[in-house]
């Protein structure tokens, strides 16, 4: 992530004295290494490898890893556009996003109903679909636009990510196994959480790519988070029909 950072910020740029990121690579790749060489040989190591025997698991983490990423990535451009792109103030811009929460909030307790009545798969693909319409939304609409394109991406993003998240965080619980429980909801989040912080610092350097800082670097990475989240779709769909990912019932 210091290194995405780093470039983005140009070669002027960045805390990072220049010729130094190649060797933060090495020395990141070294410490992966040396976690998984000594959690093998551990008797009881933090993060056992036998967990990923489970293919099922694996199937859900990698489907929540591909579409972390791009949630989080938008949620943290959301609040930069709004104060930076298109001039509101800070209470502005909360009221605003209060859209994408609500939607968010409500779209998580219909997804459970709908589930129930149309299959998680078909929930799980709503939710794709609306994502995807709801950052076109936000692509078009323009700053010197009219709000009606901003609320309306975010409401259909927020309903998009509760529907795709609800059935995936579903599924985590048919996959898991009993013994090692609290491993594999830990190894679940914390793959999710580092999926989420690489993205944002990708969309960052993406953006600092524009010719401006404000508007253009946020479409830029909107853009780019479009074109991520349709491989995110794409990967999910082909993993899910591989070792089905979704669980028994959503009625609990």
């Amino acid at each position: 992530m210091t290194v995405l950072m780093q470039l983005g910020a140009g070669p002027s740029g960045g805390a990072l004295p220049p010729g130094l990121w190649p060797w933060l690579l090495g020395v990141a790749a070294l410490c992966a290494v040396t976690f998984v060489a000594l959690n093998r040989r551990l008797p009881r190591p933090i993060l056992s490898l036998a967990i990923f025997d489970n293919r099922r698991f694996l199937a859900v983490v990698a489907v929540r890893v591909l579409l972390q990423a791009v949630s989080y990535s938008c949620l943290f451009w959301l609040p930069i556009f709004l104060q930076l792109g298109l001039g509101l103030g800070v209470v502005d811009a909360g009221l605003i996003l209060t859209v994408f929460t609500a939607t968010a909030a409500a779209g998580s307790f219909a997804a459970g109903v709908l589930a129930e009545r149309m299959g998680q798969d078909r929930v799980a693909l709503l939710g794709h679909a609306l994502v995807l319409l709801g950052v076109a939304a936000l692509l078009l609409g323009r700053p010197e636009g009219s709000s009606c394109g901003l609320l309306g991406g975010l409401a259909l993003l927020g309903a998009g990510f509760s529907a795709v998240f609800t059935v995936v965080n579903a599924a985590l619980l048919a996959a898991i196994e009993r013994g090692p429980e609290g491993m594999l909801v830990g190894s679940y989040y914390t793959v999710s959480y580092i999926a989420g912080s690489l993205g944002i610092a990708a969309t960052s350097f993406v953006a600092a790519q524009a010719s401006e800082a404000d508007a253009s670097g946020y479409l830029a990475a909107t853009t780019a988070l479009a074109g991520c989240w349709l491989v995110g779709t794409a990967a999910s769909l082909i993993i899910s029909r591989v070792f089905p990912i979704t669980s028994p019932s959503l009625a609990a």
